[in-house]
Parts: structure tokens; C-alpha cells; sequence
């Protein structure tokens, strides 16, 4: 029986279920509204293809995936409310989507993730796969574990598909230890597909001597990255001046990360390359 969560004044949901009173296994194609108490729990939520979940203050810190999508699906973050999720084993990112999938977060609540060691904080496993992100509103803030992944995008020796921001603001930090990982993009030896900013505010912070603000790492491989003149700012940072801003990792020969071409602001800088600012 469908119901309305009065606490959200509108949406009709499928299913109201509270995060601190179990795992979470959301039915395909369905709308379901996740609520927590704001106690941390262990409890995951696992999204079916087609579902939508809304989140509503939930506090989750597990040595497995917090929340992970299962198939193509919707996390919209309540108006008002903060949500938190933290990978808290080696290699488990805070929020992530299996490989070929695509999981889009919007609304206009707040989303804090954390990953585990050498995980992103939105992203696929260190040593693993992962789908496609879009971020479509909400205030992200995500943050590799202590390591070498990225803030979001790919663990260690990771893979990830296409990381796409429309709106929303969003902040993503690299691992920070010597190596580290970029902000968005890939951490040491992943590889990621296209980044594609066209909307909001973002910022990115590459960390270690390897990790570029918006891009790549040691040894990785990055996609096209485009950022266009609808975005309200986009800050890239990094902590080495052998690693540029926005483009490759560390540029050492034998070390040596690629990504595709990189636009800005419909000009396009390098070809294959690297932009710096």
C-alpha cells in the first residue's frame, strides 16, 4: 500500500522504512523514503534497478558498501536533511553502483561520504568495478579513505564509468598520503571514463604528489574531461607541483597517467594532455 511521509509534504511513497531498524533491499522500479534516526548504524541499503529511494537523515558506517545500486537508480537527499555514509573497511567506498549502471543523486539535502582505506567516498571497490554517477543537486561532500583512491571516482586499481555533475555543490578529496588520488577522477593505477561538468559549483582537491584536482593519478587512464560555461565555479586543487590541476596525474615518464581531451569553457586546451592554471 502506497503511502505520503508527512515529514516530506508531497511524494507518495511505495515503502517508509528506518534505516536503524534493519537493512534496506529496495524493490525494482519503486519509490521508497529511508529515514534514520541520525545514530549511526551497520544496517546497508541496496537499490534494486528502476527504484528511487529518498533519503531522510540517514547515519550509516559499515565494513561492506553503505548504500549500493544495484541497477540504474534515483538517491534523492530530503530538503533540510544531512546523510552520511562511511566505508569503514579497507577498500569499501561509502556509496557505489555496479558495473554498467548508472546512479543518480539530486535534491537539496546534504550527503557526507566516506571511504575506506584506498576507497573513494563515492565510487567503485579498490581493486574493483563500478558503474556511471550523476550528481544532479544536493551538497556532496565526499572524501577517499586514507590511501590512494579518489574522492570519487575509482579505488586503487580501480575501474569507473562516466562521472557527469549538472547541479548541486559538490566537494571531492583525494587519498592524502604520499601518492594520493585526484579529487574526481582516479585514484593510483584506476581508470575511469569521461567527466563532464555542465552545471553547479564544484570543487577538487587532489592529494599526495600524484593527484590532479579533476583527472588522473599514477598510472591511470581517464576519458575526455569538459567542463562548459554553465557551471557557477569550479575550483581544481593539488598538492604537488608535479601533478597539474585539471588533466594528468604525476608526470614523471615512468609513472605516467593519460586522459583524453580536455575542454573548458568550450575551448579546448590540450589534446591528450594536461590543462594547469
Amino acid at each position: 500500500t502506497a503511502t505520503t511521509d508527512a515529514a516530506t509534504a508531497g511524494p507518495t511513497y511505495n515503502e517508509r522504512k528506518s534505516i536503524n531498524d534493519g537493512p534496506v533491499k529496495v524493490a525494482a522500479g519503486e519509490h521508497w523514503l529511508i529515514t534514520g534516526t541520525g545514530t549511526q548504524t551497520s544496517n546497508t541499503i541496496t537499490i534494486a534497478d528502476g527504484a528511487t529511494v529518498t533519503l531522510y537523515g540517514v547515519n550509516i558506517s559499515s565494513s561492506s558498501y553503505c548504500i549500493k545500486c544495484a541497477g540504474d537508480a534515483t538517491i534523492i537527499l530530503a530538503e533540510g536533511t544531512t546523510n552520511t555514509v562511511r566505508g569503514s573497511k579497507m577498500s569499501a567506498p561509502g556509496l557505489s553502483v555496479s558495473d554498467g549502471y548508472t546512479m543518480t543523486i539530486q535534491g537539496d539535502g546534504t550527503l557526507n561520504a566516506y571511504g575506506g582505506d584506498n576507497a573513494p567516498g563515492i565510487g567503485g571497490w579498490a581493486n574493483g568495478g563500478g558503474g556511471s554517477l550523476v550528481i544532479a543537486g544536493g551538497t556532496i561532500k565526499a572524501y577517499a579513505g586514507t590511501g590512494l583512491a579518489a574522492g570519487i571516482g575509482t579505488g586503487a586499481s580501480g575501474s569507473w564509468g562516466n562521472i557527469t555533475i549538472t547541479g548541486g555543490t559538490v566537494t571531492a578529496t583525494g587519498g592524502n598520503v604520499e601518492d594520493g588520488g585526484a579529487g574526481i577522477g582516479t585514484g593510483n593505477n584506476g581508470t575511469c571514463g569521461n567527466i563532464t561538468i555542465i552545471g553547479g559549483s564544484v570543487t577538487a582537491n587532489g592529494n599526495g604528489r600524484s593527484g590532479t584536482g579533476i583527472g588522473g593519478s599514477f598510472f591511470s587512464k581517464c576519458g575526455n574531461i569538459t567542463i562548459t560555461d554553465g557551471v557557477t565555479m569550479v575550483k581544481a586543487t593539488r598538492t604537488n607541483t608535479r601533478t597539474v590541476t585539471i588533466g594528468l596525474g604525476y608526470s614523471e615518464p615512468s609513472r605516467e597517467s593519460t586522459c583524453g581531451t580536455v575542454t573548458i569553457g568550450g575551448t579546448k586546451y590540450y589534446d591528450g594532455a594536461a590543462y594547469q592554471n
